[in-house]
Parts: C-alpha cells; sequence; structure tokens
C-alpha cells in the first residue's frame, strides 16, 4: 500500500494490529453506538477483488464481486445480514459487523473487520482471511 502521510500509515498499521487482536479474541470489541442490522454508508457500492469485475458492467458472476447495500452484502454464493456494525476507529474508518451468513440454504453467525483506506479499497479481515477490494465505478 502506498501512504503519503506517515499518520495515516500508521493508523493502518493500528487498524491491521487491531485486526489480528480482534480475530484472535485477544480485545473487546466496544459496543457503543453500534447501528443495528444496517451497514455503514462508506461501505455501500460494489467492489471486486479482481479490476477486470470493474470494467464496463463488471462480471456479475465474479466469484470476487460484493454488492454492498445499506441492508446486506452479497456476493457469488453466500449472502450477509447484518446483526450489529459497530465503529472500531476513525483514520482509518473501520467497523466490526457481525452478520448472519447464509450458504447453500444454511445460516451461521460471522464477523469481521472492515476498514476503509480513504481511497477507492476496502479491506475485510475475518477469522481466515483478509482480502482487500476496489470499488467499483
Amino acid at each position: 500500500m502506498n501512504f503519503n502521510h506517515s499518520s495515516t500509515a500508521h493508523a493502518w498499521v493500528a487498524v491491521c494490529s487491531f485486526a489480528a487482536m480482534f480475530i484472535a479474541g485477544g480485545c473487546a470489541i466496544a459496543q457503543t453506538g453500534g447501528s443495528r442490522g444496517m451497514i455503514p454508508p462508506e461501505l455501500i457500492g460494489v467492489w471486486d477483488i479482481a479490476a477486470s469485475g470493474c470494467t464496463g458492467q463488471g462480471n456479475p458472476d465474479s466469484d470476487t464481486r460484493l454488492v454492498i447495500t445499506r441492508t446486506g452484502i452479497d456476493n457469488y454464493e453466500q449472502s450477509f445480514k447484518p446483526i450489529k456494525a459497530s465503529n472500531v476507529s476513525d483514520a482509518p474508518r473501520a467497523w466490526n459487523i457481525r452478520s448472519t451468513l447464509t450458504f447453500d440454504g444454511e445460516s451461521s453467525g460471522y464477523r469481521a473487520l472492515y476498514a476503509r483506506d480513504g481511497g477507492g479499497r476496502l479491506t475485510i479481515v475475518d477469522e481466515h482471511r483478509t482480502e482487500t477490494y476496489s470499488r467499483c465505478k
């Protein structure tokens, strides 16, 4: 990642460190000021890991494409219905989002850290992986 200001770089490192502790269960997530059942406006849009998923109309069949609305997140074969979104950082903007994941007719609890870099990227960290998406225009 390229950063123009060292304070932004330090803040991003802090969120990434926080994400590692969050996933490992080593810290408590503040549940104050959270939004029940709603996705933060900064996350709403169409996102994809692959640049080809964002060209023209994009590839609606891309398995890395995310469509984020105020009330849910959909991708290739799964959907997420938010239960609670809590802001955990203002610089960079980051949220802990708890949701119900539905995949292949089965539902389960899911939580992840969603962080915006201030540009057109969104990084999602969960217990299995870290993925960075670009906003489709």
